[in-house]
């Protein structure tokens, strides 16, 4: 802990763990709804990506932490690396020879790039699953026109052939206009929200179209959740 290299970097990864432990949290629950879960991903991942330009204030932070702790805030210097120069060519060694921007380019930034990029691959998949499943959403539902709705309709249901049938985009579209205001009231809502506003509360009003699309939400929920399992084997 004698080491500013260290304090440095206590306070860069302490920032990262803020960062990412609401997500990694929400992903642990067993009934994640996995558009919100995607959102908040993006969201730290976005973040993480403009910390690269919060060195100075976490190097700032660090030196405050290192005074409390009798550590000097000072970076190591470390032999500059002979290069070959040619004629009007910037020299990136030249400014790399500073400690602290040695510092930051080699290990802050790589570090930060490392993490965002982590993120991205990791759930690539799962943000693949919920941008097909995100029309479903209360609020695309209402927004959506006939023709765009009946598209992603029939993309979803040609994707889970054994879970949905062709019938789905059909059902999707019936209930979306004959419950337009039910739809309103749950806007910001999620999926979960949608299935519990149509086929429970009201399956009264639609005991056909309801009880044919039953069958086809249960589908949806098979998938995602099969879809969440391979997230977390990938």
């Amino acid at each position: 802990m004698e080491s500013f290299e260290f304090v440095v970097m206590t306070v860069i990864q302490g920032k990262v763990l803020e960062t990412v432990n609401i997500v990694s949290q929400a992903l642990q629950r067993k009934d994640v709804d996995l558009l919100q879960a995607t959102a908040m991903l993006g969201n730290a991942t976005d973040t993480l990506a403009q910390l690269r330009g919060e060195f100075d204030g976490l190097k700032a932070h660090a030196q405050d932490l290192a005074s409390s702790w009798g550590v000097h805030s000072l970076f190591k210097d470390r032999r500059a690396r002979r290069t070959k120069r040619h004629f009007s060519e910037l020299c990136e060694d030249q400014r790399l020879q500073d400690p602290g921007e040695h510092f930051r380019v080699a290990v802050f930034y790589a570090n930060i790039d490392i993490v965002v990029a982590q993120l991205k691959n990791r759930f690539v998949g799962m943000s693949e699953v919920a941008q097909r499943f995100s029309f479903l959403l209360p609020r695309e539902l209402l927004r959506a026109t006939d023709k765009d709705l009946s598209e992603s309709a029939s993309a979803l249901s040609g994707q889970y052939k054994d879970d949905l049938s062709a019938e789905f985009p059909f059902q999707i579209l019936s209930l979306r206009n004959a419950l337009r205001p039910t739809i309103k009231k749950i806007e910001r809502g999620t999926i979960k929200d949608l299935a519990q506003t149509l086929l429970i509360e009201n399956q009264s009003i639609l005991p056909n179209k309801g009880l044919l699309l039953w069958d086809n939400f249960n589908g949806l929920w098979l998938s995602a959740k099969r879809a969440s399992y391979d997230r977390e084997r990938g």
